[in-house]
């Protein structure tokens, strides 16, 4: 959850102004988006990397806790019909602070993979309220919680997405004091672990190993560095 206040602003203010001067930013890609553009950049997220979300209905909104920036929800009374209802919701505030389109497209393919969980689960053909409280169930406790969002930047990584997830920690990091950031770094991946996890995505799909590389960190989801380096070596991935 992030929280802002008037220090980390400025702080995040300068951090933009100053990567726009060193022409790290481009300037035309500030406030490149707006909810108006939320729901077909979705589809077209859903198009190209979520093929089983393509018949779903899913719907934008927004909130305005001051304490997170996106979210992925559903209607409750939905998920009893043959057409459940699933919703991303965005803090409209993050129009404003700049986030570089594809840090966006990646976080927003992170909720899709919320939104996998709810619709399809890990049993083909249960119930979409099984599915969704086989989810809550797993963000009850704190460990738990981070092995479930770890699988689900996986998701977002090996659908390509793992340049602009990277992107989009190093943007949110300098809002964060030093308690919430501790957290982040520890319920979701560091920018470090997802360029590992790239490494070993690219050396998977020489190796014909991609699936299989996927299917074992699922099960056995790597929480560090550590961890990562031990499913290289249990495939046998190697630079060469």
């Amino acid at each position: 959850m992030v929280k802002i206040d008037t220090f980390s602003f400025f702080r995040v203010g300068i951090n933009v102004f100053l990567s726009l001067i060193l022409g790290l930013v481009s300037p035309s890609l500030a406030l490149a988006y707006t909810d108006a553009d939320l729901l077909p950049l979705l589809r077209e997220i859903i198009a190209e990397t979520y093929p089983e979300l393509k018949d779903i209905t899913l719907t934008t909104g927004s909130f305005s806790e001051s304490d997170s920036f996106f979210q992925s929800n559903f209607e409750l009374q939905s998920l009893f019909s043959e057409q459940p209802i699933y919703r991303i919701e965005v803090n409209p505030r993050i129009w404003r602070l700049s986030l570089p389109p594809l840090a966006l497209k990646a976080v927003l393919a992170h909720e899709l993979a919320h939104t996998r969980d709810y619709h399809l689960g890990k049993n083909a053909g249960a119930h979409k309220l099984q599915n969704v409280l086989c989810v809550l169930n797993q963000l009850r406790l704190y460990e738990s919680l981070r092995t479930y969002e770890h699988r689900t930047d996986l998701q977002a990584i090996f659908r390509g997405f793992g340049p602009g997830l990277k992107q989009y920690r190093e943007w949110l990091y300098p809002l964060l004091n030093a308690e919430e950031l501790a957290r982040k770094q520890e319920v979701y991946y560091t920018p470090a672990e997802i360029v590992a996890l790239m490494q070993a995505l690219s050396l998977s799909e020489k190796a014909g190993k991609k699936s299989e590389l996927l299917h074992y960190w699922l099960e056995k989801v790597p929480l560090n560095l550590v961890e990562i380096q031990m499913g290289i070596r249990q495939f046998g991935l190697t630079g060469s």
